[in-house]
């Protein structure tokens, strides 16, 4: 595993922990299950666990994103309380007395 996927998934891992979130990608490639008699289909299990896998990749970056969204929201609530103008308004302000 290259060197950015580790810390991906190690990010992925660190936000899932913290949301209560069990399972992460990485763990559910790697869960091995014995094989008896009249078992499950390996080829249909594991097909279906990587359609589960490119779920918990989506749902990551679509966590990722929202809290990214959110920490921004928050710095400008924080900004706001301060006293201090956003800055796109700041530019457009600026913009309109050249």
């Amino acid at each position: 595993m290259d060197e950015h996927m580790k810390r991906r998934l190690d990010k992925q891992k660190k936000l899932f922990r913290q949301l209560g979130i069990q399972l992460d990608a990485l763990s559910i490639h790697e869960k091995n299950f014995s094989n008896k008699l009249r078992g499950y289909d390996q080829e249909e299990v594991d097909s279906f666990l990587d359609e589960v896998i490119q779920d918990y990749e989506r749902f990551y970056a679509t966590i990722s994103d929202l809290m990214d969204k959110w920490q921004e929201q928050q710095i400008i609530i924080r900004d706001l309380r301060a006293g201090v103008k956003p800055e796109a308004e700041t530019s457009c302000a600026q913009s309109g007395r050249d």
